[in-house]
């Protein structure tokens, strides 16, 4: 699991060396979907460390994902749930704030729904 998140560290890191010729607007697209698939394949790696990883398991976790977003939305409140997924995109770059963290699990969450 080590491995794998050491892997999808340094696929950012390329991305990010490779985007730099970009402009600041798209540095940024890239980087936040660069980040959504890193999450993505970390919700996927989270899921198998507790259980067999099914198709369903990851889009019951997505379904989760996305329900607590939308609570967030309507009433302003993070769910410790999202707070735990919002810290684990920080932990692949800790420069993105909350909203964009959340942009990030949307994405993830439906490229795994989708």
């Amino acid at each position: 699991m080590k491995k794998t998140i050491v892997i999808a560290a340094l696929s950012l890191s390329t991305t990010l060396a490779s985007a730099a010729t970009f402009s600041e607007q798209t540095l940024a697209n890239s980087t936040i979907q660069t980040v959504a698939n890193v999450v993505a394949n970390m919700i996927v790696i989270s899921s198998q460390a507790s259980s067999i990883a099914t198709t369903e398991n990851r889009k019951m976790e997505a379904q989760m994902i996305q329900n607590d977003i939308q609570d967030y939305a309507v009433n302003g409140t993070i769910s410790v749930y999202l707070a735990s997924k919002i810290e684990m995109v920080k932990s692949v770059n800790a420069e993105l704030s909350t909203e964009e963290s959340i942009d990030v699990l949307i994405l993830a969450s439906e490229s795994i729904l989708n």
